[in-house]
């Protein structure tokens, strides 16, 4: 067989075990946000002695591939706080505002904030209204629907759901705003992502695609994804 071959049936076969995990993650991912919820609370705080990175999302409930997540990084040096502000606690204005009081709570200063999918808006919001940059070293948003998405619609019944459908009050509000210090913003995305196809980019901001299928295995599966907030960082 030539060597193209052997990479495309490679190529191929990888796209395809990427498609088979992306559904398990959507149907389980669910049931491993609820897991977490036995996991006691210093196991979130910080663990490490390098560099600090708080991982912010936005979810029912902390999910319990973040953690494993959290520990990859401090074993590689980092020290990793995973923050959760839930989405049926508050909009995504009061998110950012518990997400100051969490800062300044745990005395966190020089940080790499890395946003989970809708986490990022949270973070987003933080930065801009809340002077973050004073406490911001770098932010990391990861398959952030800056222009809503559609698939909000599942999450309808819940006020901060409804923020992120397109043409929401706060997704033109998003729009209007200008985020400073875009050399320190670092947008990451998949190559395909059925959950927020379009809109993952800040105008300005550095563009970094991965060569991954699906939006969970983008933030929840896919170790490229972490390597790469390492080489940011």
């Amino acid at each position: 067989m030539k060597p193209d071959k052997i990479r495309y049936n490679e190529r191929m076969l990888r796209y395809f075990y990427q498609i088979i995990t992306e559904i398990g993650l959507i149907i389980f991912y669910p049931i491993l946000s609820l897991i977490v919820l036995f996991v006691p609370s210093w196991e979130l705080r910080g663990q490490g002695q390098g560099k600090t990175i708080v991982i912010v999302e936005r979810w029912l409930s902390i999910n319990i591939r973040h953690l494993y997540w959290k520990y990859y990084l401090e074993r590689k040096g980092y020290n990793v706080y995973l923050a959760n502000f839930p989405l049926r606690l508050g909009d995504f204005h009061e998110s950012a505002k518990h997400l100051d009081a969490y800062l300044e709570r745990n005395e966190l200063t020089d940080v790499t904030i890395v946003g989970i999918s809708s986490g990022a808006l949270t973070s987003f919001l933080y930065l801009h209204y809340y002077d973050g940059w004073s406490r911001v070293d770098k932010f990391i948003s990861i398959g952030t629907p800056f222009q809503g998405t559609w698939m909000a619609v599942f999450l309808s019944w819940l006020r901060s759901g409804r923020e992120v459908l397109p043409n929401s009050n706060l997704i033109r509000e998003i729009q209007t705003i200008r985020l400073e210090h875009l050399d320190r913003v670092y947008c990451m995305k998949a190559k395909f992502d059925e959950m927020v196809p379009t809109g993952t980019i800040l105008s300005g901001a550095h563009k970094i695609t991965l060569n991954v299928i699906g939006h969970n295995n983008l933030h929840l599966h896919i170790r490229a994804t972490y390597k790469k907030i390492m080489e940011i960082v």
